[in-house]
């Protein structure tokens, strides 16, 4: 990624590495994106926003001591800096330390009133105290700050339950049901307090359908983790596998739409493509606006000839799911081959500007760019690829052969030798090193690649 060749550049940039560290943290890197934050505060001490991130991300990755640390130095650098003493809070609380807590809770909200979350937590700390008032009151204002969302109307129902306001708590439990009718927490409390006023009946009633409801979300539950297996196996291309953990999925739940999706994706790798279609369909009947499925479909269509299909299915996929990129790359593929240039490039741009580390969408646009003759964009998405993959011996030779189209001829031998360097056997490389030797006069050397480029393809090469 560009950050990546920032830091190469300018190593002491603390820029470059905060802006790293929030890439890779988008990224799911946590474990690096801590490092490079770590680096950044290392630069640049005095920045408060550099330790509130740096507080944050080791919150995430449950290092609560460097968090509290981090962010009360943000807030030494800051103390208006309201989301370092909301988190704060939250670190606090985790370590048991309420009071202290308490007080972040409460400086964030004197900072920003409308900050609701600090409201909610406040509540559940003042809770934990045993200060059941004054935890009733902060879950009052949450409620007013968010009528319609039922956990918030679930604890004030638990909080009036602790104060034995059994029928105002009865009111928000069902207030809650009414926006989340799966809620089981808040059916369950409500069963109770029925139970307690004499409705048997009506409390046994639901208390049954909890039951029922608990099994499903068992089978459920049990067919998610299957689901997950098949997942794993697919990624190591092991799609006999993967097949008998997704139809166990179907067997605890028939109509799992993840698990016939998962299906279809191990028939196309096993090369049915009838089958994988087939599965595809059933995923997208239960579950129509299901972007992976379209996507996965798409794929199907198109090897099967059936390009409108296929870009109906990925346009489809992009409307749904504007970032996802796997969907715009396929898009963009699928326009340049069809002559629509236009938006097959704004596609492969989308794809990389969702993905920064997608090295097939920063090949493609790369080739895409060369093909129209703009041949320093060119270069540039190819040396990226490379920085992203420095092993991968074609991302080098692409990026040889832009250059060597482009005159920059030794730069290109570079490129070309290091290709065969992590890849002796690869024909394409010693063709073009032969080429570009010969354009320097070094005709012996070319015969050489020549030789080599032909003995490796088996003469399908030209000489």
């Amino acid at each position: 990624m560009e950050f990546r060749a920032a830091i190469e550049i300018f190593p002491d940039d603390a820029d470059a590495h905060y802006n790293l560290g929030l890439a890779l943290d988008s990224l799911g890197e946590p474990d690096q994106a801590l490092g490079e934050f770590r680096r950044a505060a290392q630069l640049r001490p005095a920045s408060s926003l550099i330790h509130f991130q740096l507080g944050l991300s080791s919150l995430r990755e449950q290092k609560p001591e460097e968090a509290i640390g981090e962010l009360r130095q943000a807030i030494k650098l800051d103390p208006t800096l309201t989301e370092a003493h909301y988190n704060l809070a939250l670190a606090l609380a985790g370590q048991g330390q309420l009071p202290a807590a308490i007080s972040e809770f409460r400086q964030a909200i004197r900072l920003r009133p409308d900050l609701v979350e600090a409201h909610l937590h406040l509540g559940f700390a003042l809770r934990r105290q045993g200060k059941i008032d004054e935890s009733t009151e902060e879950f009052r204002i949450v409620v007013r700050a968010e009528p319609q969302n039922p956990e918030a109307h679930f604890n004030l129902g638990i909080a009036m339950k602790a104060k034995h306001e059994n029928d105002a708590a009865i009111e928000q439990f069902e207030t809650a049901i009414r926006f989340k009718p799966d809620y089981v927490d808040a059916r369950y409390n409500r069963a109770i307090l029925l139970r307690e006023k004499g409705n048997k009946e009506l409390a046994d009633d639901e208390l049954n359908k909890l039951a029922e409801l608990s099994q499903f979300r068992q089978a459920v539950s049990q067919a998610n983790h299957m689901t997950t297996s098949a997942s794993a196996h697919l990624k190591k291309s092991e799609p006999d596998a993967a097949l008998d953990d997704a139809r166990a999925a179907l067997g605890q739940w028939k109509d799992d739409p993840l698990a016939y999706y998962l299906i279809g994706v191990a028939w196309a790798q096993k090369g049915d493509a009838s089958q994988a279609q087939q599965n595809l369909d059933a995923a997208l009947k239960l579950q129509p606006d299901y972007p992976p499925a379209l996507n996965e479909l798409g794929l199907i269509l198109w090897q099967d000839g059936n390009s409108k299909g296929a870009l109906e299915a990925w346009e489809k996929a992009v409307v749904l799911a504007p970032d996802y990129a796997e969907a715009h790359y396929n898009r963009g593929l699928a326009g340049l081959r069809i002559g629509d240039t236009q938006r097959g490039m704004q596609e492969l741009r989308e794809a990389v500007a969702l993905k920064p580390d997608y090295l097939e969408a920063r090949l493609n646009l790369g080739l895409a760019l060369q093909h129209q003759g703009d041949l320093p964009a060119a270069i540039h998405q190819f040396q990226v690829a490379v920085k992203l993959q420095p092993r991968f011996a074609e991302a080098h030779n692409d990026l040889g052969l832009a250059l060597h189209e482009h005159g920059e001829t030794q730069e290109a031998i570079r490129e070309f030798r290091q290709a065969l360097q992590l890849k002796p056997s690869y024909a394409q490389a010693h063709y073009s090193l032969a080429q570009a030797l010969q354009k320097i006069g070094q005709g012996d050397a070319a015969a050489v690649e020549f030789q080599r480029a032909q003995d490796l393809s088996h003469g399908q090469l030209p000489n």
